[in-house]
């Protein structure tokens, strides 16, 4: 595959480049992935001893290890080969575009409940996102977990997604 790596590998970077800093572990990647702890174990520290992936303890709770992309890694994922897709996607009319994400996203959340696994999902769209407007100035944080967001995590993917109540 390219630039050396698995399929799999490349879609661990992938996930650990979405992901955000509270989703970058080895069981949400197992579970995003539908695959065993194990496995997932297997494939990133292979990640972390190619210098792809870097291991750091958990600031809330010491025992949780995360995972985080080094330079390599971005780099390396500049030449993704997944990004032909993505730009075809792009291509399709944007009610299409939507349509199609709608409709996989019910089909992942239906899989993940067969599966009794957890939905994944982007902050923007979860019940969780709280948005804090002071002033013409605007923060953000999550409801469940009580932390503050960065405006960009909130367009990353979290393992403890609940959408938003239509």
């Amino acid at each position: 595959c390219a630039g050396g790596l698995t399929h799999g590998q490349w879609a661990a970077l992938r996930f650990f480049a979405r992901a955000n800093r509270f989703s970058r572990t080895v069981s949400a990647f197992a579970d995003y992935h539908a695959t065993t702890r194990a496995a997932a174990s297997q494939k990133i520290s292979t990640l972390v001893e190619q210098g792809y992936l870097s291991r750091r303890r958990s600031q809330r709770d010491g025992r949780s290890t995360r995972f985080d992309l080094t330079r390599p890694s971005r780099e390396l994922l500049q030449d993704d080969p997944f990004k032909s897709v993505v730009a075809a996607a792009h291509q399709l009319a944007p009610s299409v575009r939507n349509k199609t994400a709608q409709c996989l996203q019910q089909m992942l959340g239906e899989l993940s409940a067969l599966r009794g696994r957890g939905l994944f999902g982007i902050c923007d769209l979860c019940q969780h996102l709280q948005i804090i407007k002071a002033h013409s100035a605007e923060s953000y944080a999550c409801g469940l977990l009580r932390v503050p967001l960065e405006r960009e995590e909130t367009h990353q993917i979290c393992a403890r997604f609940m959408p938003k109540a239509s």
